[in-house]
């Protein structure tokens, strides 16, 4: 049977694998043919396993550091902001109502309109996440995103 041949043979999981015929025949051959057939194959199945391992490692370090820089992010961004808006109250309490009027009403503008980005990118994730991966209706049931509040 060759590799990834399909027949009424009922075999799976040595599919891949010679028959015991040939593999005497590798014997008669090569000296220790099919051992270092077998030791290939372990070699193989050992790398691969090494690769999937390390790229799984490595997925799951770039995580972690995007969430941890997420995090530094949005740290940073609440900071600058609290500072702009205390720079605006100082310059109203100072007598500097336009300027001061001004630096605060941008600085809220823009917390509002980042907001506003960051929820509108997430749902525009979760409905692309949901199409590539749909979910078990029986399991959970979808969440209907585009439903109105009532006040």
């Amino acid at each position: 049977m060759t590799p990834g041949a399909r027949g009424s043979d009922k075999r799976t999981a040595d599919a891949y694998l010679p028959d015991p015929e040939v593999l005497a025949r590798y014997n008669s051959v090569v000296p220790d043919g099919a051992e270092r057939l077998f030791r290939l194959l372990e070699q193989q199945v050992a790398h691969r396993l090494q690769v999937e391992t390390d790229a799984a490692e490595l997925n799951r370090y770039v995580v972690r550091t995007d969430a941890a820089r997420a995090n530094l992010g949005l740290a940073a961004g609440f900071v600058i902001a609290i500072a702009f808006l205390f720079c605006g109250v100082y310059l109203i309490m100072h007598g500097h109502d336009a300027a001061g009027t001004t630096i605060a009403t941008v600085d809220l503008v823009a917390l509002v309109g980042v907001f506003i980005y960051g929820s509108t990118t997430r749902k525009a994730e979760r409905l692309e996440k949901a199409v590539v991966q749909p979910r078990d209706s029986k399991k959970i049931a979808p969440v209907d995103d585009t439903a109105k509040v009532k006040d």
